[in-house]
């Protein structure tokens, strides 16, 4: 049995994975497709469900894995796959058999998480057009954002003080964007990492690209030179 393992979204790159391309691979070579939505769940596609949905393969998915502890703001996570699957997990997985189970409290909470995430998709639209907005600018100002596509921002200052710099002058300046560095990402991506809400104000993502164009006439944005 051949098994494809992903992320939807990369938790610090913000990359997207290609799924509309994937999935044609994977049935061509008899691949089952295990995903990983956590930082998709209620951010993508047309009723929340991440970005198979969003991709229009969502039934072409054979494991869907993802956290209720992200956008769905409560705790716990999720697994979607076939009933036959799903029995299996159930007795065969340690951290699902031997963990405490959901209190109702916070099942109920996420209950009505998914209404709102059903009932209300101008959260998910004003979710991307925040980070769209946000990265258009980092981007014309020159700062390397490692391709993401979605609403986690990475920013590029490739080695470890540079980084460092940039989040202390951020966090003096009312933004927690902590840094990133070797061995969390390559050697040469240390970065800081932005998130954008869905209720984040304009006015408040204009700042933040203010600091970043100070912090730009401070550091640059290039690839420092090498000793």
């Amino acid at each position: 049995r051949k098994l494809i393992l992903l992320d939807s979204i990369y938790s610090l790159h913000g990359r997207v994975a290609p799924l509309g391309q994937i999935v044609p691979i994977a049935k061509k070579y008899g691949a089952e497709i295990y995903i990983d939505e956590a930082h998709a769940t209620g951010c993508f596609g047309k009723n929340g469900h991440g970005l198979a949905e969003h991709f229009g393969v969502e039934h072409q998915i054979d494991f869907q894995m993802g956290t209720f502890s992200k956008a769905l703001a409560g705790e716990g996570g999720y697994l979607v796959g076939s009933k036959a699957q799903c029995d299996f997990f159930r007795i065969a997985c340690p951290t699902y058999i031997f963990n405490t189970s959901l209190s109702p409290a916070i099942a109920a909470g996420l209950i009505a998480v998914l209404d709102v995430v059903r009932d209300e998709p101008e959260l998910r639209l004003s979710l991307q057009s925040n980070a769209t907005m946000f990265r258009d600018a980092l981007t014309d100002m020159g700062y390397d954002l490692l391709g993401s596509e979605s609403h986690i921002v990475p920013v590029r200052f490739y080695n470890e003080h540079r980084a460092k710099e940039a989040a202390r002058y951020l966090y003096e300046n009312g933004i927690y964007a902590p840094p990133y560095y070797y061995p969390a990402v390559g050697e040469n991506e240390a970065m800081v990492r932005i998130n954008l809400t869905a209720t984040h104000k304009v006015e408040q993502i204009e700042k933040t690209i203010d600091i970043f164009e100070k912090i730009k006439s401070i550091m640059g944005t290039g690839e420092p030179a090498k000793p």
